[in-house]
């Protein structure tokens, strides 16, 4: 999740000063390099092998099918899905920063650009102090708490525009700058609780659902974090077109907030979720690094010490 992280954030940026100093050229020819390195990367690992070979395994539309048909039956992954969607449909502030920008926060471009990395740098700090994760065994009632304080983060920013909303502010990013780190506080809360959650979201589906099915899960959460931001930018979008952005922050929040609560109190089931350790896990030997053998095979396995 930190590597994931890093990218979001910083590649980006990295990819904006690559073309303000070389030119689109050497900036795309960069990327190639390094999606390169990437690929050369996973080439590298050794295979993994699921416990069991699926026989007569389902294909296409079958697949699919069978897949919704166990995110029915299992509701503790089911509601991981639930709630990432309820958050990124109705939380969402890209649409929103360059409108409130001029008419609440002030500050011009340079504003537009503290507002939009400020999820990132908090899902960036999430991570990276995020040891303590290893302690928490209720992990569905930390996913549950992430998206309630994704929706309060958001909805705290709605409420600091709502509160400095039409007082015609310069575009000095100086004269400006307390209005803006207010804001900019709101929506790194919402994405330090994003990132946090995002740890818990990702080990519930792998170790709730089994390996025949870690595909068709994984497939679902790909579209799931593609598709719900952009559902919600034009959610959020279309919401401020009647109500004005400020509102429309608040509003969403709100909702993601009610939402989380009202189907949790319908589905209990990931509130309630413990995570156990598998045995199986438990008892396999540990794995040591040995830095004389080859790289495709670089482990050297240590049998459990006797009681």
């Amino acid at each position: 999740m930190t590597v994931g992280t890093l990218g979001m954030s910083v590649g980006p940026m990295l990819g904006g000063a690559l073309v303000a100093t070389v030119g689109y050229p050497w900036t795309y020819s960069i990327n190639v390099f390094a999606m390169m390195v990437g690929l050369w990367a996973l080439y590298e690992l050794p295979p993994m092998v699921p416990k069991k070979k699926a026989e007569g395994a389902s294909r296409g539309i079958r697949s699919v099918v069978e897949g919704f048909s166990f995110v029915r039956q299992v509701p503790v992954v089911g509601m991981t899905f639930v709630v990432d969607l309820i958050g990124m449909i109705f939380a969402q502030a890209k649409p929103l920063i360059p409108a409130l920008v001029v008419v609440a926060f002030g500050g011009g471009d340079a504003a537009s650009g503290l507002l939009l990395s400020a999820g990132a740098l908090g899902a960036f700090l999430g991570v990276t102090f995020s040891g303590w994760l290893k302690n928490v065994r209720r992990q569905g009632r930390f996913l549950t708490l992430s998206y309630v304080g994704w929706g309060a983060g958001f909805f705290a920013f709605g409420a600091v525009a709502f509160w400095l909303d039409g007082r015609n502010p310069s575009t000095s990013l100086a004269e400006n700058l307390w209005a803006i780190l207010l804001g900019a506080a709101g929506l790194a809360f919402a994405g330090w609780c994003d990132a946090l959650g995002s740890v818990f979201r990702s080990t519930i589906i792998q170790t709730a659902a089994p390996d025949s099915m870690l595909g068709r899960m994984n497939g679902m959460f790909i579209v799931t974090v593609t598709g719900g931001p952009n559902l919600g930018t034009a959610m959020v979008g279309g919401v401020a077109q009647l109500v004005g952005s400020a509102v429309a922050a608040m509003l969403g929040g709100a909702v993601c907030i009610l939402a989380i609560g009202g189907f949790t109190l319908a589905v209990p089931a990931l509130w309630r979720y413990i995570f156990e350790p598998d045995p199986e896990t438990n008892a396999l030997p540990e794995i040591q690094h040995n830095p004389d053998h080859p790289a495709t095979a670089s482990i050297t396995i240590v049998p459990p010490k006797s009681e």
